[in-house]
């Protein structure tokens, strides 16, 4: 404010460093009871600057605040600090408290839907991936159910037929695109299988 605007006896909400055009902040404002104005001018400057020195009050109660020895504290603040008569400013910042609470509330409300949005989103995708890997694991295990069953029937055919037990020696068997391999790691154990032969073991298979 202009110095010739403060008057003796009011009471002036002011902000510390003030911005220019800067007429209100939601936090950070102080209230002064004016008792003096004076200019003087600082060190360096070619202009006097002008001051408003008056009690430190508490902004919600308009109650002194003290000093450590218990007396109402005094400061000076510059002019151009000082944003408006106090009552202004107060009613001011209760009008954008409210706007402001509303917002708030708003913007709660809001974060709240895009939370249960996302947990329900989240929620679904764990529902289809466990869907997906149960039917996946399902499958895995019905394709390690059959390749076992077709084992299990080509053995039973080596002992029919031929009279081997899993037991003699290294029996391997490898299944591929429909092709069955058995594969005898014993020693001249293909020479007791017709003449070193295992032609028609892939038939066992069924």
């Amino acid at each position: 404010m202009n110095l010739n605007q403060i008057h003796e006896g009011e009471d002036y909400a002011w902000i510390s460093q003030r911005g220019r055009g800067e007429n209100y902040r939601r936090s950070g404002f102080y209230r002064l009871k004016v008792i003096r104005t004076f200019s003087q001018r600082e060190y360096g400057n070619t202009k006097d600057t002008g001051y408003a020195e008056g009690f430190d009050l508490e902004p919600e109660t308009g109650e002194f605040k003290l000093d450590l020895d218990g007396n109402p504290r005094i400061r000076s603040v510059r002019a151009r600090d000082v944003v408006t008569l106090w009552e202004e400013y107060a009613d001011e910042h209760e009008r954008k408290e409210i706007i402001y609470k509303k917002q708030q509330e708003e913007w709660e409300r809001k974060y709240e839907e895009r939370r249960k949005q996302r947990a329900e989103r989240e929620e679904k995708e764990r529902l289809v991936r466990e869907e997906r890997e149960r039917i996946e694991r399902e499958e895995r295990e019905r394709i390690e159910r059959e390749r076992q069953e077709r084992e299990e029937r080509i053995f039973t055919g080596l002992k029919e037929k031929y009279g081997i037990e899993k037991t003699d020696g290294y029996i391997s068997i490898a299944m591929n695109a429909g092709l069955v391999t058995v594969y005898f790691d014993r020693p001249k154990l293909e020479q007791e299988l017709n003449g070193g032969t295992t032609e028609g073991v892939d038939r066992l298979a069924g």
